[in-house]
């Protein structure tokens, strides 16, 4: 059962000034004031998780709640999150708003979302996701952005060594061929030893590749063949 600490407006106020968070301690029919409400996200950025239904579907309410965290727009009614002005406030104030929007708006604004967020790069048009440096610019705000960049720069040589260096882990994205790439595959093994794992078969059996992975992080050895851990130049390793 939810604790209930305030049942007056009055008693609500004035430990709503203290700390907007008491809005969760506050009775339902409170929760419901559209003036107890804006107090707490005026003092607390979080409150807004506390509002009613009704009020979370208010857009006056949930403009307070983006301008004071962008990230408040996920306690938003599915109606405001494809509000594209609610939506704007709330990606200039944080990027990652982005995840919360409804899907049908997110490719209208995914070059505002872009601008600290490179997952973005998803829902940008093709010719972006097919030109390096802005693919590269997304992989510097988040590595995983490697992933929504088009087929041929998965496997340009260029873009895919940039993303590895900056994280070893971009290998699982790469084409096929670059992940049967040697100096691909140890550029991304000499980041993150883990990303043997995203090797082709071949490599794996590298030793070369092997070694370096081994050097980087000694538990990594569970992640190579049994025939591996014969070879002298591993077994050195320990």
């Amino acid at each position: 059962m939810r604790e209930i600490r305030y049942n007056t407006k009055q008693g609500a106020l004035a430990a709503l000034k203290c700390d907007g968070y008491n809005l969760r301690f506050c009775s339902s029919e409170l929760q419901n004031d559209i003036t107890v409400v804006l107090e707490a996200i005026k003092n607390c950025r979080f409150a807004v998780e506390y509002a009613s239904e009704e009020l979370r579907d208010n857009e006056e309410v949930v403009l307070m709640a983006v301008r004071k965290d962008g990230n408040s727009l996920q306690d938003a009614s599915e109606r405001l999150r494809a509000n594209k002005k609610i939506v704007t406030i709330a990606l200039k104030k944080n990027g990652y708003a982005f995840d919360f929007v409804k899907e049908e708006l997110k490719k209208e604004v995914a070059a505002l979302a872009f601008e600290t967020n490179g997952e973005a790069l998803e829902y940008l048009p093709d010719e972006m996701k097919d030109n390096s440096e802005v693919v590269k610019q997304a992989v510097d705000l988040d590595w995983r952005a490697i992933q929504h960049a088009s087929e041929r720069l998965r496997d340009d040589e260029d873009t895919m060594a940039y993303a590895v260096t900056g994280t070893g882990y971009s290998l699982k994205y790469a084409s096929e061929r670059l992940r049967d790439d040697k100096e691909i595959v140890l550029m991304a093994v000499q980041c993150h030893a883990g990303a043997i794992q995203f090797a082709s078969e071949r490599l794996q059996e590298d030793t070369e590749v092997a070694v370096e992975a081994v050097k980087r992080k000694r538990s990594i050895v569970r992640l190579l063949k049994k025939e591996h851990l014969s070879k002298l130049e591993i077994l050195n390793l320990f």
